[in-house]
């Protein structure tokens, strides 16, 4: 039988950059005072969807450079982005934090 359907991307075919944690930051701070702007549900949920998007990026960066580096912990370059990956974690976090924090204090 033959199927209609797409093939699913395998993950090795899969790239993303790295997130450059200064464009990442003020990113966040525009989207913070966007929130902070803003009048009324609709525009709030705007900057939610913006930022739901945007995290979901880094996410899905932060997921695939584990991935690779699950499968071979051995690999030079697999190791050096988890390393990146670690380091800017914290960081990430933190503007996480922040939104959230935002979002809370929003009226």
């Amino acid at each position: 039988m033959i199927s209609n359907r797409t093939q699913t991307p395998h993950a090795r075919d899969m790239h993303l950059p790295a997130p450059d944690l200064d464009e990442l930051q003020r990113r966040y701070e525009e989207l913070g005072a966007s929130l902070a702007a803003s009048s009324g549900a609709a525009r709030c949920l705007e900057v939610i969807q913006r930022w739901d998007s945007l995290r979901r990026q880094v996410d899905s960066w932060q997921s695939l450079t584990h991935l690779r580096f699950n499968q071979d912990t051995t690999d030079g370059p697999a190791r050096r982005n988890r390393q990146r990956c670690d380091e800017l974690s914290p960081r990430i976090t933190r503007l996480d934090v922040s939104m959230m924090r935002a979002l809370l204090a929003s009226p």
